[in-house]
């Protein structure tokens, strides 16, 4: 039973289900191929081929439509698999009626017959696939999938061949009977998978049904799905085309095969059959043998083109030669392809539509999408061969022409497929609550005005710098400003002073600084002679001018330079308060001047005060390279951290390699290099990027982190795709952390005392966090998003989403990367993915082993919790590489190491 189950890639917990639902489709398949060699047997033996065939194969496509749209309807209201138990009831006592009919000799009942077995076996499978659907997610689905076909394709080799051998010795009416009975088992078979699978099934159902009529999940809303999803247009194209191909084919077959037997009821029962058989023994070999290993090494973009492609070489055949063994081969390249790979292939096109979706999409295809491409081959078979009397040559013409749209349709619904996995996996956030005011066309006059009149400053404040514009001096000195909201604005600034002027010049005299500086823009702006004026007088006197006037320069003024002379403002800063020492440092570093260089380093060294920050972030300004050790030595103290962070940031790459070289050193204090990645991150260069990935491989977990965020960040503000091969070497040493991680909680084991409890927690936290990282590795090269939402997926509770989302990453992994990066994701049971990376990277299994070893753990934390986890254990096998550890470069190391012996000896 387990060589079977690794064979067939089916697991324990599996196995009933998979079982149950593969004795189904053998069933239907088997009563499919017995009802098809009926129906054709029956009319083509006793009616023969005319212009009625086509014609009842364009009405079946008619009628398909309103009875499966009312098997959609009662699927609404009732569960799936009750709903399909009393569809199997009433097709097996149509069966009964139409063997006691046929009997009597009664012409209509056969072309009723004919049209009753079109839909029933379009039905059947169907059924099936309703159920697996609720049963599975998308990543069983690709593994079990060629398991349920496999079963269906066995049934209809027994059926073909069943009918070859029944043919002989029973009458059509008798055979009937017996599908009867294949057709109670099924309906058996269905409640015994419902109540083995009841809270599956149950889960994934109730859902549409407790929704409103409007809401419901019928065929009405796939319909509206098909016409507003570009995918499932896509997806409805292509099973049209599907349609259409495969019955002119067909019909072809029935064509040339009433011309080779005429009037043999039994002789067309026995070949009909034989040649069901026959394609289906070869689905079954290639459904054994190809589709799944095609499935799960190159994905649906190469197992979906194989029957259109196959058709479209075999059409030439039909175009070369007129004879009847081309017809059959075509007709049994498409047996034998479609009920393998492609009809697996096809069915897990509808996985990603999600919940009841699914069920309404697939109802709305098979009602359309599939009917419609019936109906085209019917009548376009009817006028070409019947009417116009067109021969086998131009009927293998049209078979290419279909084959090679369907193709390239084939081709192309593989990049839907992909992005209907990742908008399952979108998590559409609530937009909240928006600012109040925003620049834009929906800011009017009176709302801004009413701002001013608020209590609250910061909205105030807002309202003014609507106003203002985010204002600064064009490059030619003009001083005109660049309002970012003028022509939006227009009618405010229809007057050369507006109206609304004076609400404003009373907020120069805020007590919220912000607020006098946005108004003085604004009464400068419109009044600039008067308040120009005042500005110049505040900025000649030898006493710092007042907060007002720094803070509309610092903000306003977009080169504040040429008002400044150097000598003043090094005058002003001898006397200057806290408040103005800051402005004067912002200005300073603003104008990029070196003749403030002195007083800013003064300022800098002073010690801690908000003047020595701001003077650090202006001597970045100045990019001073004598400054440098002093910002790199400012990075090591929480109090100046992030000012020197940004003025390291404004050097830009003359710092890149400097700082590449701190990484590297081994002496430099842990504090500055986790602040490097930051810094690369917002220099944002072809050298800083470089920078970030090189730091990936660092052995501080925080600096590599950092590094990676810091790529996550350029990329989604540049939009910025990286090459893949600069991030293959950091992934598979993050998958073989992953494995050492799982490999270390197998080997610690079970434990009440609070170091083993402390190791597992810390385990825990470490795997999610390489998790993590991984994810955010693929998120450099992977289509912006796919990772981000795969990630969101991957960690949900939702079963199908994190299905989904392991098969879109599957979809997008580099062939480099499967072998170590899939087991993680695909295996839920943590022994079998720690099996798998003992065999990859050849870790150890002995518990002993695995501890001692870990205490060679670069990451500090970890070997204090494997210490104290070791405390509680037999010390004769642990005690000298404890010891070891007394020597450990790490001080916390170090104590916990003397803690463990100590109580060892009590």
């Amino acid at each position: 039973m387990d060589f079977f189950s690794r064979l067939l890639q089916v697991r324990r917990e599996e196995a009933s289900s998979v079982a149950l639902m593969a004795g189904y489709f053998f069933l239907a398949m088997a009563s499919v191929n017995l009802i098809k060699s009926l129906q054709n047997a029956l009319y083509l033996g006793r009616v023969g081929f005319d212009w009625r065939l086509p014609l009842i194969s364009l009405v079946l496509a008619l009628v398909a439509g309103p009875v499966l749209m009312l098997y959609r309807r009662l699927g609404d209201s009732y569960s799936n698999v009750w709903i399909n138990g009393l569809t199997l009831a009433m097709l097996l006592l149509n069966l009964i009626l139409f063997s006691i009919l046929s009997q009597g000799g009664l012409k209509w009942v056969y072309p009723l017959f004919y049209l009753w077995g079109g839909l029933t076996s379009v039905l059947l499978p169907m059924l099936g696939w309703v159920i697996s659907y609720n049963l599975y997610t998308t990543r069983q689905a690709k593994r079990l999938f060629s398991v349920l076909g496999a079963g269906g394709i066995a049934g209809g080799i027994c059926g073909g061949y069943y009918a070859v051998l029944a043919a002989g010795h029973l009458s059509s009416e008798a055979m009937m009977l017996h599908v009867a009975l294949l057709l109670a088992l099924m309906l058996g078979v269905l409640m015994v998978v419902n109540r083995a699978n009841k809270s599956v099934l149950r889960s994934r159902e109730p859902a549409s049904r407790s929704a409103s009529p409007r809401s419901r999940g019928g065929t009405a809303q796939g319909l509206r799905d098909l016409f507003q999803s570009r995918y499932l247009r896509l997806l409805a194209a292509t099973m049209l085309m599907t349609g259409l191909v495969t019955t002119i084919v067909d019909l072809q077959y029935k064509w040339e095969l009433h011309e080779a037997f005429p009037g043999g009821e039994r002789e067309i029962a026995r070949f009909f059959g034989g040649l069901l058989g026959t394609a289906f023994v070869l689905s079954a070999l290639l459904q054994i043998l190809a589709t799944g290993r095609i499935l799960r090494r190159f994905g649906i973009r190469a197992a979906l083109p194989v029957l259109p492609a196959s058709l479209l070489g075999g059409s030439l055949a039909l175009l070369l030669s007129s004879a009847f063994w081309a017809t059959v081969s075509l007709r049994l390249l498409d047996g034998s392809l479609r009920n393998s790979i492609y009809r697996t292939s096809a069915e897990i096109l509808f996985m990603p539509v999600s919940g009841p979706h699914t069920v309404a999409a697939k109802g709305a295809i098979d009602l359309v999408a599939s009917r419609v491409g019936d109906a085209l081959a019917a009548g376009t078979f009817l006028l070409a061969v019947i009417y116009l009397g067109a021969g086998p040559a131009v009927v293998g013409l049209m078979v290419a022409i279909g084959a090679a749209l369907w193709l390239g349709l084939a081709l192309r619904v593989h990049d839907g497929y992909l992005k209907a996995l990742r908008q399952s996996l979108e998590i559409k956030a609530d937009p909240g609550s928006r600012e109040a005011f925003r620049s834009g066309e929906a800011v009017a006059q009176r709302t801004l005005l009413e701002a001013l009149k608020s209590d609250n400053p910061h909205k105030v404040e807002f309202a003014l710098t609507q106003l203002a514009g985010r204002s600064a001096e064009d490059e030619d000195g003009t001083g005109a400003y660049t309002m970012s909201g003028e022509t939006l604005l227009q009618s405010l600034y229809a007057s050369e002073s507006p109206d609304w002027l004076s609400q404003v010049e009373p907020l120069l005299q805020s007590r919220e600084r912000s607020v006098a500086a946005a108004a003085f823009a604004l009464m400068v702006r419109y009044q600039s002679d008067e308040y120009g004026e005042r500005l110049t007088r505040a900025l000649s006197g030898d006493q710092a001018p007042a907060l007002v006037y720094l803070d509309y320069l610092n903000r306003f003024v977009g080169r504040p330079g040429r008002y400044l002379k150097p000598q003043r403002v090094v005058r002003w800063c001898r006397d200057a308060s806290r408040e103005e020492a800051v402005a004067l440092a912002q200005l300073m570093g603003k104008t990029g001047d070196p003749a403030f260089r002195r007083q800013l380093l003064s300022w800098a060294r002073g010690g801690r005060s908000y003047r020595a920050r701001a003077a650090l972030e202006a001597i970045g300004r100045l990019r001073d390279p004598e400054a440098f050790d002093l910002l790199v030595a400012r990075l090591a103290d929480n109090w100046s951290r992030l000012s020197a962070r940004r003025a390291l940031t404004c050097y830009g790459d003359e710092v890149v390699e400097r700082l590449q070289r701190l990484l590297l050193k081994g002496d430099v204090d842990p504090d500055i290099k986790r602040e490097i990645p930051y810094i690369l991150t917002q220099i944002d260069t072809h050298a800083s990027r470089a920078g970030l990935v090189a730091a990936l491989y660092m052995p501080d977990v925080m600096v590599s982190y950092r590094a990676l965020k810091g790529l996550n960040k350029i990329r989604h503000d540049s939009d910025l795709s990286y090459n893949q091969v600069s991030f293959l070497p950091v992934l598979q040493l993050w998958a073989k952390q992953y494995y050492h991680l799982l490999n270390l909680r197998s080997a610690v084991g079970e434990g009440e005392d609070a170091g083993t409890r402390l190791l597992h927690d810390t385990l825990q936290q470490r795997m999610e966090w390489t998790i993590e990282k991984i994810f955010r590795a693929l998120g450099l090269f992977f289509p912006a998003g796919d990772a981000y939402f795969s990630y969101v997926g991957f960690t949900s509770d939702r079963r199908e989403l994190r299905a989904n989302a392991v098969e879109l990453i599957d979809s997008r992994m580099p062939a480099e990367l499967r072998t170590t990066l899939l087991p993680i994701f695909i295996h839920d049971e943590a022994r079998r993915v720690t099996a798998i990376g003992r065999r990859l990277f050849s870790l150890p299994s002995d518990p002993v082993q695995i501890l001692t070893e870990s205490l060679f753990e670069r990451d500090p934390w970890l070997k204090i919790c494997i210490l104290a986890a070791l405390a509680h254990r037999d010390p004769s096998a642990y005690r000298s590489r404890v010891r070891q550890a007394l020597n450990d470069v790490h001080p916390r190391v170090r104590e916990t190491a003397a803690w463990v012996l100590e109580q060892w000896r009590a």
